[in-house]
């Protein structure tokens, strides 16, 4: 029963992987799948240790992007305030 619910969690990670639709995402999703051939009988972060590290990458990657997001939308609003529409 412990297996079969790891298996019901793995697979919900992975769907959610695949519904956001990010091309990034949708890799990690993929190498979820290949991985998931190499369980086997052995559900353990040893097996699955390249998906971690890609999603902490893919987690980096995303909050470098916001942040620079953040970065221009606030210079941007600067210049809005310091020279003003006429």
């Amino acid at each position: 029963m412990c297996a079969a619910l790891l298996m019901a969690i793995w697979v919900s990670i992975l769907a959610r992987f695949d519904l956001r639709g990010d091309p990034a995402r949708l890799i990690l999703c993929t190498v979820g799948m290949i991985l998931t051939f190499n369980m086997g009988r052995d559900i353990t972060l040893f097996v699955l240790y390249p998906f971690v590290f890609g999603f902490m990458l893919l987690l980096a990657f995303e909050w470098q992007q916001k942040k620079k997001i953040a970065q221009n939308v606030s210079a941007s609003r600067q210049r809005k305030r310091t020279f003003p529409a006429r």
